[in-house]
């Protein structure tokens, strides 16, 4: 499976660490401690600046004959239209509008600085997508979730995952990422908390930097909550038959062909295996917090995204985040005990 991660220039390797596990593409460095944001920039190759430049065409296949006599043949400058280049290599990153305004790295990790606190918070992970254009770094914060499922007590580490893009494509962005420890699945916060902050990258985005930062200082409040929901699906108690009529749901049948069914029947039975058999299933077996994290393990663990960076944004930012967000909604109306009729 490809990586996609960027190329540190200065050291020849991938813009990546991680703390204490290797990660599974087997790339960047392994510490054996955690390191500050300060330290994190530099170990991930996150040490460049991004800058905003004129965006110029390259005319010469149009030009009329003969030459007409200007300063810059044969390029034309493009209007109200501008390139974000990292001034280490040169490497151009994105095309952007006028109002767009650089945030570089460290600022970005800065910033996060402000929101964990000094020794307040472990980073874990940070790293470089593509040619440096997309950024990102998680930090474990220091308290866990305790979900009482079956009579044993299943952790939940509470994370925030700062991602930050030089290339037009997104804003920055602050999610709420808890972890089930026993099996290293990412969940998704509670429907009611807030699953993310996001800073658009304006004229106004240090005020907006500032102003997340005083929204995410009620991050324990939205884990409570996040909290609570768990708890509520450890206590509901469901059938084989309540399993398969939870996945269906979540995989539901659109009218397709006979080959898309085939297929759609193949996804449901590998979430319906993993449930029964995925790392850290047993224990919380016959709940509606088991049929949760059989879809979240099926999304982290089992489908096939063809790259890491497909795997990080599907997850965590786009349609496998969806699905994930939807088996939440669904595992919360599951009643305590109750069987549909036709089951």
């Amino acid at each position: 499976m490809a990586h996609n991660l960027a190329q540190n220039p200065k050291s020849g390797k991938a813009a990546f660490f991680s703390v204490r596990e290797k990660a599974w593409h087997q790339l960047g460095l392994l510490l054996e401690d955690c390191p500050t944001s300060a330290e994190a920039i530099a170990f991930a190759g996150l040490d460049y600046e991004v800058q905003k430049t004129s965006l110029q065409a390259f005319t010469l296949p149009f030009m009329p004959h003969p030459v007409p006599d200007t300063d810059n043949w044969p390029y034309a400058k493009v209007p109200h239209r501008y390139a974000t280049v990292r001034t280490d290599t040169g490497d151009p990153l994105g095309v952007v509008g006028k109002n767009y305004q650089v945030v570089q790295n460290k600022e970005a990790f800065g910033f996060f600085d402000s929101i964990v606190g000094s020794g307040e918070a472990i980073y874990e992970t940070a790293g470089a997508l593509g040619r440096g254009e997309i950024i990102f770094i998680s930090a474990k914060l220091p308290s866990h979730l305790h979900i009482k499922c079956n009579g044993k007590e299943d952790g939940i580490e509470q994370y925030l995952l700062l991602t930050n893009s030089h290339n037009g494509g997104s804003a920055i962005r602050i999610l709420f990422t808890p972890v089930r420890v026993v099996c290293n699945n990412t969940l998704n916060m509670a429907l009611h908390s807030k699953k993310s902050v996001s800073i658009r990258h304006t004229s106004k985005v240090q005020y907006g930097l500032s102003r997340a930062a005083r929204l995410l200082g009620l991050v324990q409040r939205e884990y409570g909550k996040t909290e609570e929901a768990y708890q509520h699906l450890a206590k509901i108690k469901i059938t084989d038959g309540v399993l398969r009529h939870y996945i269906d749901s979540i995989f539901p049948a659109k009218g397709e062909t006979e080959e898309i069914s085939t297929r759609l029947a193949g996804i449901r039975q590998q979430v319906y295996a993993y449930t029964q058999e995925g790392a850290g299933q047993y224990q919380i077996r016959g709940t509606a917090w088991w049929a949760y994290n059989g879809i979240t393990g099926y999304f982290q663990n089992v489908r096939p995204f063809g790259s890491w960076e497909k795997h990080f944004r599907t997850n965590l930012l786009g349609s496998g985040h969806a699905l994930m967000q939807k088996a939440l909604a669904e595992a919360l109306k599951l009643e305590k005990g109750g069987v549909p009729p036709f089951l």
